[in-house]
């Protein structure tokens, strides 16, 4: 997600946010 962006388990949607 946008706020868990350095998260493992979003770490999908980090690459994408940050």
């Amino acid at each position: 997600s946008v706020i868990n962006t350095g998260d493992r388990s979003e770490l999908h949607s980090s690459r994408v946010f940050t």
